[in-house]
């Protein structure tokens, strides 16, 4: 079953992993935007959190193979209380969940709303991953 033409997307020839990559933070958002539909009327508020680059050990695996000038020259990680921070505010702060319409996504602890593209909040698309994800989560445990 080939997953990303049921979500209408073309399958791309050949592995790809900044699509890959992008496409994942795109499904975190459209699960936001549809569990906020889903869950809004219980009180319940869903956020996709953008923690930035921090020092995981995937990241320090991939540093390690750009090299250290390459690397320290990039000045963009975080260690990992900043890279948590993102995941706390969208877990603890009330005032997020006052509009989930517009605040689906938080990125260096500040709410994204205009800078996030139009299909990354399209509520037709939130809602067909939704079901797709039902299927595979079927699939694999079974009903």
């Amino acid at each position: 079953m080939n997953q990303m033409l049921k979500m209408g997307m073309p399958e791309a020839p050949y592995y790809a992993h900044d699509i890959a990559y992008a496409a994942s933070k795109t499904a975190n958002v459209l699960h936001a935007v549809q569990l906020n539909k889903l869950l809004n009327k219980e009180g319940i508020a869903a956020f996709s959190a953008n923690p930035g680059m921090a020092l995981s050990n995937t990241v320090k695996k991939t540093m390690e193979r750009l090299g250290k000038e390459v690397a320290d020259s990039l000045g963009w990680k975080k260690n990992i209380d900043q890279g948590a921070a993102t995941t706390l505010v969208a877990a603890l702060d009330p005032k997020l969940a006052e509009n989930t319409k517009e605040t689906v996504l938080l990125s260096d602890c500040q709410v994204w709303g205009d800078e996030i593209p139009g299909w990354a909040r399209d509520e037709k698309a939130a809602e067909r991953l939704w079901k797709l994800s039902e299927e595979i989560v079927e699939g694999v445990a079974g009903k």
